[in-house]
């Protein structure tokens, strides 16, 4: 009796060991999959940094130095307390 006892334990113990290894293997891989798509969200964040320094870059230095003046008038305009809107 002992014995076919041990042999039930074994079954059931390897079974429980296979079904823990598969849902290790399947967390792991959602895992991996979630950070695949983040990856793939990072890059195409990266690219539209790239374009829209590529877009700065175009600016000519006229309309910088123009903003740069506003907002120095604004800023003025601020301190003495006058509304710049």
């Amino acid at each position: 009796m002992d014995v076919v006892t041990g042999y039930i334990v074994g079954i059931f113990s390897g079974a429980f060991l296979v079904i823990g290894v598969m849902v290790f293997i399947t967390i792991v891989g959602m895992a991996f999959q979630a950070l695949g798509r983040v990856e793939k969200k990072l890059d195409d964040l990266q690219n539209q940094l790239g374009r829209l320094q590529d877009q700065v870059s175009l600016l000519p230095d006229e309309e910088c130095e123009h903003s740069r003046q506003i907002r120095k008038q604004r800023r003025e305009l601020i301190s003495m307390g006058i509304d710049p809107r």
